[in-house]
């Protein structure tokens, strides 16, 4: 004759319960460990990505270009103006020197040009023009950002001291 069974009782299935509900919590509390690890790493991280200096194009750029156009323009001294407008247009005033403040901008007491963004990417630089093609009407945003002019990319071949040419 076969045994007889032992019934099951809620003591068993409790017993049951139990083991699985250690495993359970010893699994959530292993996840939230790894969670704060993981978090900690992205704190160090964002702190790491907030660190990282940008890098702009005025001032590794422009204000070079501008100081060695400076050297070969004697009894000048040079002003850095920008970006602004739409066009990030950047400026270099090459002022003569001892001209009286309120008169630096009158006559040949300066002289400037204006630079805006090419393709920044490929560190690209253009010359803004100085002929108006008028495509955009007095007074309009296009017109008061310096949209009417042409702005010529620089080649990267170009020996810095040619662009005095450039220099009204």
């Amino acid at each position: 004759m076969a045994k007889k069974k032992e019934p099951v009782t809620v003591g068993d299935l409790s017993i049951a319960y139990c083991r699985k509900h250690k495993q359970y919590k010893r699994k959530l509390a292993k996840c939230r460990a790894e969670i704060e690890a993981l978090k900690a790493e992205l704190e160090k991280k964002k702190a790491a990505y907030n660190a990282v200096k940008s890098v702009f194009w005025g001032e590794e750029i422009i204000h070079p270009i501008g100081r060695i156009l400076e050297a070969e323009m004697p009894g000048r001294h040079a002003e850095f103006l920008g970006p602004f407008g739409l066009m990030a247009r950047y400026a270099i005033h090459f002022y003569k020197d001892g001209a009286p403040e309120n008169e630096q901008c009158l006559g040949d007491n300066c002289r400037s040009i204006t630079f805006t963004p090419g393709e920044l990417d490929d560190g690209e630089i253009c010359i803004e023009g100085d002929e108006d093609s008028g495509l955009w009407k007095q007074g309009s945003i296009g017109e008061l950002n310096g949209m009417n002019y042409e702005h010529t990319p620089v080649s990267p071949e170009t020996p810095i001291t040619d662009i005095l040419k450039h220099v009204k």
